[in-house]
């Protein structure tokens, strides 16, 4: 239930599975079900007690370094630097290899203006990866930081020419700057992109109502509503997290409901994504996509034949050059026993 973002079921049951291997050892054997217990709390921004149970489940060498990356982003959220780049050592010392901890740990030292230390420790990085296009980004802040902008602007054009224009590396590099409370840089570091993509606009609304910008907010999803997310599918919980906060700021938001829904069935959560495309499909009658879904959803997981027949002829009615759409309706009319199709108008 935490991979697919249902944090309040999962919670109930990590609860009980802490409660039950802490029965009759503080210390039991597998800290996992502490560690995330605290990640599904994280991400219901109980930080508290998630910091807590990071701790807690950092005792096990099996979530040492992730337990206190996490532990990390939280005191990066609560601007606690020098505790952020003491935690991302410990994590270091389990995982010396690990991206994401050496670019927070790099983000501390900046914000605490140990910049030759973190120029330092971006060149390391970047020596076993060329390619930690956060570490590179990290890099050229701390020129900027230094009042050398040749040097920070031409690294910077470095950058956008390694990563294209693929969204997803944008918006994973994004996410870690938002893990760590930093809304205003996760925004600038999508601003790179000159993508007109839609998953980049709804990453930058959601990442301005985390800072209170609300109007600012409202233009970003007005922008990905008239555009398309065409580089990426939505698979992540950070994802779905930006898509409820769209639809939450515009419930007319069609778009983000329909891949919302794909979002759901993805995770198998077939009653969550039945609602979404129906609630698409009520905005948009005419939305071929999310009525094919829908029928492919009746279909399937509810068995609901006739309705999803009707589904699927609404939705070759939508767009009649939709090639898939026809093909899977003479599919489904032949499981349902119809006379062959050119017999049966669709």
């Amino acid at each position: 239930m935490l991979r697919r973002g249902v944090f309040k079921d999962a919670e109930k049951y990590l609860r009980k599975a802490v409660e039950k291997s802490n029965r009759h050892n503080p210390n039991p054997y597998d800290s996992e079900p502490l560690y995330n217990l605290g990640l599904c709390l994280k991400y219901q921004e109980q930080y508290d007690e998630a910091y807590d149970l990071f701790f807690k489940s950092s005792w096990s060498a099996a979530q040492q370094d992730v337990a206190y990356l996490q532990a990390a982003y939280i005191a990066a959220r609560r601007a606690q630097w020098q505790d952020a780049i003491e935690l991302t050592d410990k994590s270091l010392l389990r995982n010396y290899n690990s991206s994401r901890a050496r670019h927070l740990k790099i983000i501390a030292l900046r914000k605490t203006s140990r910049i030759t230390e973190a120029i330092a420790l971006c060149r390391q990085t970047l020596g076993i990866d060329a390619f930690d296009f956060g570490a590179l980004h990290e890099l050229a802040l701390c020129h900027y930081q230094q009042n050398e902008p040749a040097i920070a602007d031409n690294i910077m054009q470095q950058l956008k020419e390694m990563i294209q224009r693929r969204i997803y590396t944008y918006t994973e590099i994004a996410n870690q700057y938002a893990e760590a409370g930093l809304w205003k840089y996760a925004v600038d570091f999508l601003q790179l992109c000159d993508s007109t993509d839609a998953l980049l606009s709804y990453y930058k609304g959601y990442y301005e109502i985390k800072t209170g910008g609300t109007e600012q907010a409202k233009r970003y999803f007005d922008l990905a509503l008239r555009s398309e997310i065409k580089g990426s599918f939505i698979n992540r919980i950070e994802d779905m997290l930006a898509l409820k906060v769209a639809v939450g700021i515009n419930a007319h938001d069609y778009k983000a409901w329909y891949h919302l829904g794909n979002y759901y069935y993805a995770k198998r959560l077939y009653t969550a994504a039945k609602d979404a495309w129906e609630k698409a499909a009520g905005i948009r009658p005419d939305f071929p996509t999310a009525l094919r879904n829908l029928g492919i959803a009746c279909f399937n997981k509810f068995n609901k034949k006739q309705e999803a027949l009707q589904l699927y002829q609404r939705a070759f009615a939508a767009d009649k050059t939709d090639a898939r759409i026809l093909f899977e309706l003479d599919q489904l009319k032949n499981a349902l026993k119809f006379p062959y199709w050119r017999d049966a108008p669709f």
